[in-house]
């Protein structure tokens, strides 16, 4: 994903086309001018600069490796079983709470 101005690119691993956004004019992303020949000038030059810093088939790796990680993790737990801990990790002295 990558914002210019008012507009905002969405590219997705494995997909021909990508999403593009008139954020000034449709904030709530409704209406996606990926396919509009019209912005074909916009999409190429934020297609090339997200390109120098995402690159799709790394980011797809990476996806196979986490999961395969999360699929070990899942089956040792599963065998062994071990008991749930809560556990925070920040300041003790930063947990409070505030009653309104």
């Amino acid at each position: 994903m990558i914002r210019y101005q008012q507009y905002k690119l969405v590219q997705h691993a494995d997909y021909e086309s990508c999403q593009l956004f008139n954020i000034a004019e449709d904030p709530q992303e409704l209406e996606d001018l990926g396919t509009d020949s019209t912005y074909a000038q916009v999409i190429d030059r934020l297609k090339s600069e997200l390109g120098q810093y995402w690159n799709p088939l790394e980011a797809q790796q990476q996806l196979a490796q986490s999961k395969a990680h999360f699929s070990l993790m899942k089956q040792w737990f599963d065998l062994v079983k071990p008991p749930l801990v809560e556990e925070w990790r920040g300041n003790p002295a930063n947990n409070y709470l505030v009653k309104e």
